[in-house]
């Protein structure tokens, strides 16, 4: 038996953690168990019951509930165990920080025979914190056995110049159970249904985390010029993160509280894409955008920014402008075009982005731990 410990900040709703809950849910070798451990104690208990179906145990160090001195004294006693312990012989670190080089550190010495550094974002910019610590990456190269990242642009900002101008690292396809996503003419009368929302109407959608990246505050400048030239039109924003409290905000001080609809973080987000009309996602950063990816699958028009990597841009419906075009620009272009659902699974299977090929790669790495 091949025990691979999954670790991840936290494991709340997010592009790291769907992945990894679709890798758990299609686990091809029986040879193989997977554990999970968060840094941070801040979880979705539905996530978490669901991990359980998939025989994954979940494990947190907590670091949120210490402070600085006692958090360093303890992280990295408490992973150094947890790893020994278990007998992991793969160790597979999820987060996208230089940072976590000494957790790589701790289970070299831990014993784990793999350890893989996968990079899921591509920051557009590092605060001054960040680039002070930003040559401690290098030690990655002396730590880490494995180097993955989910497109080029995600592996040249985590890595070292050095393994990312060598080319030593594996991009992974972040894979998407791609039936799950197809079209559903059910889901979508059922949802705009429940979300009261008129057949007529034209219903703007956009998945990711309430974070910085996402550029929501641009979002809700598109959506009011939207409304300029559809008054019927909905926004519909799905997840959840630290700047829920300044989005309300905004949307207050724009008159919008009866046209944005802040849903939360969903399990099931294949039902929501069916029920809009149009993908907005105009990130002012991406490693990938696999939320594109799945709106694509779903036939959805997508609509995303210059910063989204070619990679994610897989089918003849994404349209890709400049954030600095401006919002009125983009709403004309969003009301000028069709909004038909085209199938494109096949097309997304043939790029690769189908999770039984994603977990069959990520599998033939642990494998080779014994």
């Amino acid at each position: 038996m091949t025990r691979v410990l999954m670790i991840t900040n936290r494991f709340i709703f997010g592009g790291i953690e769907k992945l990894l809950l679709d890798v758990f849910e299609n686990k091809n070798n029986p040879e193989i168990k997977y554990d999970l451990l968060t840094l941070t104690s801040e979880k979705d208990e539905e996530f978490i019951e669901l991990i359980k179906q998939y025989d994954v145990s979940y494990n947190s160090l907590s670091l949120d509930k210490y402070n600085m001195l006692k958090r360093q004294f303890y992280h990295y006693k408490a992973l150094y165990d947890i790893i020994k312990k278990g007998r992991y012989d793969v160790v597979h670190i999820n987060i996208t920080s230089y940072a976590r080089v000494l957790d790589m550190i701790t289970a070299k010495k831990a014993g784990a025979k793999k350890r893989i550094i996968h990079s899921h974002s591509a920051a557009e910019r590092d605060p001054l914190h960040r680039k002070l610590i930003r040559p401690i990456r290098k030690l990655y190269d002396y730590s880490a056995t494995d180097f993955f990242a989910c497109s080029d642009e995600a592996a040249k900002h985590l890595f070292s110049k050095k393994t990312y101008k060598e080319g030593n690292y594996t991009v992974i396809k972040n894979g998407i159970c791609v039936d799950r996503y197809v079209f559903s003419e059910a889901d979508r009368q059922e949802v705009r249904s429940e979300l009261a929302f008129h057949s007529g109407g034209l219903l703007i959608g956009h998945v990711g985390r309430l974070t910085e990246a996402k550029n929501h505050s641009f979002i809700l400048d598109v959506f009011n010029e939207i409304r300029k030239l559809r008054p019927d039109s909905k926004l519909l924003l799905v997840g959840e993160g630290e700047l829920r409290g300044a989005i309300e905000n905004k949307v207050a001080e724009l008159g919008m509280n009866d046209s944005v609809i802040l849903y939360g973080s969903s399990s099931n987000t294949a039902r929501l894409l069916s029920a809009m009309d149009v993908f907005l996602f105009p990130s002012i950063w991406e490693g990938l955008g696999i939320s594109v990816v799945e709106a694509q699958c779903n036939g959805l028009p997508c609509y995303v920014s210059e910063r989204v990597p070619e990679a994610a841009i897989i089918t003849s419906n994404v349209y890709q402008y400049s954030i600095g075009a401006g919002a009125e620009n983009w709403a004309k272009s969003i009301i000028g075009r069709t909004t038909e659902r085209v199938d494109e699974r096949n097309k997304i299977t043939e790029a690769g982005y189908d999770i039984k090929s994603t977990v069959a790669a990520v599998e033939r790495y642990y494998l080779t731990a014994k």
